[in-house]
């Protein structure tokens, strides 16, 4: 709940101290602050900025438990219940398409990548891109940011891309600002890695839940001692 920036909402708690707050990911806390609730009144607590998770949800419980004091961890519960919420659909992965075109192919050259993501439904609004690549572009691309831009001005969040290792895996990010496309463009400069045939795939979450990803791409450099060549050599 921390990383979707989710708020709550106290409703009939009139003529009460109480008050809400959300300090941990998986729990929500009301603080009687000194009040005595009714035994017969129906309180209310509204969670906003959650996201569905994308999985199925016939095991998930939320329990409910009241303490005497504020201090959780010392198991002081006054009494505690189970609540089954409602059944959640699983939508299927948006499935995409993803190439990567760099202006020249010569190897260990220093170059402007496109990469190109189409997928079967618009994108969200609220989401981050990862493409991952080879590890042989470490070689010669640092970790770090790098600037870069899309065809569409408005489809970054920022004109800022990430190269970072996740899970062990060489993985470019940038945040889209975007929900009306289900294509999106990515440009920035890299160093090409010595010639090979490589492959690269691409997925898209929003608030930590994956929605979206692509099958992989791959692409051939060419030997250092090739004339400068930008002829599109990707495939999908």
């Amino acid at each position: 709940m921390i990383e979707n920036k989710a708020t709550c909402t106290l409703m009939g708690f009139g003529n009460t101290n109480c008050y809400c707050m959300i300090n941990t990911p998986y729990r929500s806390d009301i603080i009687a602050n000194g009040t005595e609730l009714s035994t017969t009144t129906t309180y209310t607590i509204q969670i906003t900025g959650l996201q569905n998770p994308n999985v199925d949800s016939s095991n998930f419980v939320l329990i409910a438990t009241s303490y005497y004091v504020s201090n959780i961890y010392l198991g002081l519960k006054i009494c505690e219940n189970q609540i089954i919420p409602p059944t959640i659909n699983i939508k299927p992965l948006r499935t995409c398409t993803l190439s990567w075109t760099p202006q020249y192919y010569n190897q260990n050259f220093n170059t402007t990548y496109v990469f190109q993501l189409s997928c079967s439904d618009v994108f969200r609004g609220d989401s981050t891109l990862y493409i991952s690549l080879p590890s042989a572009f470490s070689a010669n691309n640092r970790i770090g940011s790098y600037p870069c831009s899309s065809y569409d001005s408005t489809a970054l969040a920022s004109p800022t891309c990430n190269l970072q290792m996740i899970n062990n895996v060489l993985t470019l990010t940038t945040d889209i600002d975007t929900s009306t496309t289900s294509s999106l463009s990515v440009i920035l400069n890299l160093v090409n890695p010595i010639n090979n045939t490589y492959f690269a795939n691409a997925y898209v979450t929003s608030k930590g839940t994956q929605y979206a990803s692509s099958g992989n791409s791959s692409l051939t450099s060419c030997p250092i001692n090739t004339p400068l060549a930008s002829k599109a050599m990707w495939s999908y």
